[in-house]
C-alpha cells in the first residue's frame, strides 16, 4: 500500500528542516518539500540537497516572483495599503501567493496534507491556513509546532538540529572567509522590471 504524501512548506531553515525527520518518525508518510521563491534569492542546489538529506523524497523550488509582483506587490502599492498607517505589508502579502502554489503542488504530487513550520509567534499560520482552506477546503493542514513536545529553539537544536546547525554555521563561516562581500550579498533581493519603473 502506498504511503500518504505530505507537502511541507520548506525554507531550508532549522524549523522546517527538523520537521522532515519528525514527520517520518511520527507518520507513515513521504515528504515532498516545497519552496516558493518570491524574489529573495534561493540557493537551489543547497536547498534541494538539504531537503533530501533530511529525508524528503523530492524538493520543488518554484520561482513565483513574477506572479507575486504583478498580482500582489503592484496592486498593494497602487492601493497604498499600509497596516495601521505605518507598517508596510511585506511578508504578509507573499503568504497568499505561496499558499496558492502549496495547494497546486500538493494536488500535482498527490499530497493529502500540507505541513507548515509556523511557530505560532505571528500571523503567518493564519495567513497560510486560511488561504489554503479557501483554495481547497478538504486539504488537511498539519502544524507540528502546535502538537509536538519541542517548545524552544534550544530544545529544537538539541532534539534534531545539532548536525543541521553545524552545517549552516560552517557554511556561513566559509562564506565569510572566502568572500569580502557582506552576508547580505549572499541573499540578494531580485530587482523586478515592474518595480524598476514605478
Amino acid at each position: 500500500m502506498a504511503k500518504e504524501k505530505f507537502l511541507l512548506a520548506y525554507s531550508g531553515g532549522l524549523d522546517t528542516s527538523i520537521i522532515i525527520p519528525w514527520l517520518l518518525e511520527h507518520y507513515d508518510c513521504e515528504v515532498v518539500a516545497y519552496c516558493g521563491e518570491v524574489g529573495v534569492g534561493v540557493d537551489h542546489d543547497y536547498l534541494e540537497k538539504k531537503a533530501l538529506k533530511c529525508g524528503a523524497i523530492k524538493c520543488i523550488i518554484e520561482d513565483i516572483t513574477d506572479e507575486f509582483v504583478s498580482d500582489f506587490v503592484y496592486p498593494t502599492l497602487k492601493a497604498n495599503a499600509v497596516y495601521e498607517g505605518k507598517y508596510l505589508l511585506g511578508t504578509s502579502m507573499a503568504r497568499p501567493v505561496i499558499a496558492k502554489h502549496f495547494v497546486e503542488a500538493a494536488h500535482a504530487n498527490g499530497c493529502t496534507t500540507i505541513v507548515h513550520g509556523c511557530t505560532g509567534k505571528g500571523n503567518d499560520q493564519v495567513r497560510f491556513e486560511l488561504s489554503i482552506k479557501a483554495l481547497d477546503p478538504d486539504m488537511k493542514i498539519l502544524a507540528p509546532w502546535r502538537i509536538w513536545d519541542i517548545k524552544s529553539r534550544d530544545e529544537e537544536i538539541g532534539t534534531f538540529g545539532t548536525s543541521l546547525t553545524k552545517v549552516w554555521t560552517l557554511r556561513i563561516l566559509l562564506m565569510s572567509l572566502t568572500s569580502t562581500r557582506s552576508l547580505s550579498s549572499w541573499f540578494p533581493l531580485k530587482r523586478h522590471p515592474i518595480l524598476l519603473h514605478m
